[in-house]
């Protein structure tokens, strides 16, 4: 008899161990069938559900085929099968029924009757592989008061899966405008620095522009200035020979023809140096006005010798 008691021990100790092998969320199958399971703990209950084909099976990342447990059949039928899924991020609860590889879904239009703790959450792939086959109501039978307590904790947690994805949204949202509000800042201050360049450009532009004008004016000048002041010295010795010389003689004449073509060069050239000297003037003016760049283009200009 104490053998015997001891025996029994061992066997019901070797029966926890292997139950307590299969973990939630493990893959399980028996010897002599070829159908996988889920399995999942909750509420203090155990489910397990059908894995409907091979394709369903890859589509979860976390599934591996050397995971897969091969265990007794009587640890298989200590898990109660589960019919009833929800796809992730949906509240809609359908009642499955497989077929060999495929299956129906049916959707639930109330959850009274049903074991809502045996509720799955599957992707959308496994989801897809059901044939949708219209809907179901709530199971024909009377309501005990713990069925009733039952339905309103499933309703309330209906209502908590409602509020988590109202709440995942609302997080989704904040993110996308957090990320918009940066984007925006992002780009005005890239418009700003865009705006800054072009003005800098803008402004070496004309500053460019007003040297390059400023070497060609003080080139031409250098050009005119002598010959200016050679015909003005030109025109005061022919005046003063001129101031001597007989009246309506040859020579008096010849003088005076020699003048009138040293007039006739000279005063467009004496204009030309005014309008030069003038522009010279302005661009002068416009350095002292615009105080950024004045002390820049001051010390540029008199680097090349020009004085302004």
């Amino acid at each position: 008899m104490k053998k015997l008691l001891i025996c029994a021990l061992f066997a019901l100790s070797a029966l926890n161990a292997n139950a307590s092998a299969i973990s939630d969320g493990a893959i399980v199958k028996t010897a002599d069938n070829p159908d996988v399971y889920i399995v999942k703990y909750n509420a203090g209950k155990q489910y397990k559900r059908l894995v409907l084909n091979p394709l369903v099976f890859q589509s979860y990342g976390h599934l591996k085929w050397e995971n897969l447990l091969t265990v007794s059949q009587e640890e298989m039928d200590s898990f109660v099968s589960s019919d009833l899924v929800r796809v992730d991020g949906s509240t809609d609860i359908y009642q499955l029924s497989p077929n060999g590889d495929t299956g129906d879904k049916y959707l639930l239009t109330s959850t009274q009757g049903y074991d809502t703790n045996s509720i799955y959450t599957i992707n959308q792939t496994d989801f897809n592989n059901y044939t949708g086959k219209g809907s179901v109501g709530a199971r024909d039978f009377e309501i005990s008061p713990v069925e009733t307590s039952q339905a309103e904790a499933n309703e309330m947690m209906k209502a908590d899966i409602i509020k988590d994805l109202e709440a995942k949204q609302q997080a989704e949202l904040v993110a996308a405008l957090e990320k918009q509000k940066l984007e925006i800042a992002a780009q005005l201050k890239a418009d700003k620095e865009a705006e800054a360049l072009e003005i800098t450009q803008a402004k070496l532009g004309r500053q460019s522009e007003m040297i390059n004008t400023i070497n060609t004016i003080t080139t031409t000048l250098d050009v005119i200035n002598p010959r200016i002041e050679e015909l003005e010295k030109l025109m005061k010795s022919n005046r003063d020979e001129y101031a001597v010389t007989i009246p309506w003689g040859d020579r008096y004449f010849q003088l005076n023809n020699m003048y009138m073509n040293m007039e006739r060069e000279y005063n467009p050239l004496v204009e030309k140096h005014n309008k030069l000297v003038s522009v010279l003037e302005d661009i002068n003016s416009y350095i002292e006005s615009n105080t950024p760049v004045r002390q820049e283009s001051k010390m540029y200009l008199n680097s090349l010798g020009i004085n302004v």
